[in-house]
């Protein structure tokens, strides 16, 4: 599903392919779960999904964990496990690749760029310097802030297709973790389809005239739910073969 994704053009006026955002959700729990408990901020019953998202808008990995655990360990063994290779990420903090002997060099040549995880990735110093890189640098803090809108935009898109209420009755931490995978598998098929429907419409649009920028593209979103209908009558058609990905090009030479 990633790898199709970067078949196409349109993502990437979002994003170089190169970064990805996290961003905890809370998800409620029956209370007498084992992994659930109350958090302080959010103020409901228990855990956190914490979807990584690529800066191109499609999630790369996520987990399902406890309130107030280290993070810093789901971010690294979802980076063993997880990455495709196709998408090499970078990390703003800490020092360069090839340069932290505590680190094994598969996670090494594949770090994220995780900026809400900086307090707890690192020394102390190394934290002090991203910090204050934060507040002297205007365009770090406006690239930061449009990568959390993305994510945020990714969770209310989530939530809309997770339907059926808020609360996950499982109580088994096993079911609650493949829950939270497969709803954002679901809302990455969905994402993906969106990004053919919006390139095709886009590819005709410029074969009748219609002029289409990079800006424009720019400030489009692949999180498009208007014209999903998550509740009716659906026909599961299994004898059918779906038809090849083929990308159109998003801007056409004129003959």
């Amino acid at each position: 599903m990633i790898n199709d994704s970067t078949r196409f053009e349109l993502p990437f006026f979002w994003g170089s392919g190169q970064a990805a955002i996290a961003d905890g959700t809370p998800i409620e729990l029956l209370e007498n779960t084992l992994l659930g408990a109350r958090h302080v901020r959010y103020g409901t019953f228990g855990g956190i999904a914490s979807p990584h998202i690529s800066d191109t808008s499609i999630a790369l990995f996520s987990h399902f964990m406890a309130c107030g655990v280290w993070k810093a360990v789901y971010i690294l063994d979802g980076l063993l496990k997880n990455v495709p290779h196709e998408m090499q990420y970078t990390r703003h903090f800490g020092p360069p690749s090839g340069s932290d002997p505590t680190l094994p060099d598969a996670v090494s040549s594949s770090l994220l760029t995780i900026f809400g995880y900086a307090s707890e990735l690192g020394a102390t110093h190394e934290r002090t310097i991203f910090l204050l890189e934060y507040m002297a640098n205007t365009a770090m803090r406006q690239h930061i802030r449009a990568e959390t809108t993305k994510v945020e935009a990714s969770h209310q898109f989530t939530d809309w297709m997770a339907f059926g209420g808020p609360v996950l009755r499982s109580a088994d931490p096993v079911e609650q973790e493949k829950r939270i995978k497969y709803r954002d598998l679901v809302a990455n098929v969905v994402m993906l389809q969106n990004v053919v429907d919006m390139t095709n419409v886009l590819h005709d649009l410029q074969r009748d005239g219609v002029r289409i920028t990079p800006e424009l593209l720019a400030c489009m979103s692949p999180y498009l739910t208007g014209h999903l209908k998550r509740f009716g009558h659906y026909i599961l058609d299994m004898e059918t073969p779906p038809e090849p990905l083929r990308p159109k090009p998003l801007f056409v030479t004129a003959p």
